[in-house]
């Protein structure tokens, strides 16, 4: 079944990128009158998602706890 742009963003921001748009991101989106947006908002969050996962894999072992450094073995 086809579902309103509202909540086709709403499932592309929640299941792709993890996070609700923004009220900005909602408003631009459908305001939107592209026949092409929903491809778009796709393509956009899997750039975003990847952005984001690579900037995760360079600072993950920033993230690693003082304490699971000198943690005796």
């Amino acid at each position: 079944a086809v579902c309103s742009d509202a909540v086709f963003l709403r499932r592309v921001y929640l299941d792709v990128i993890g996070t609700l748009p923004t009220s900005t991101e909602a408003r631009e989106f459908l305001d939107n009158k592209n026949k092409g947006k929903r491809r778009q908002l796709i393509d956009r969050a899997g750039g975003l998602l990847m952005s984001a996962r690579a900037r995760l894999h360079h600072a993950g072992p920033r993230f690693v706890s003082s304490r699971s450094r000198s943690s005796p073995s």
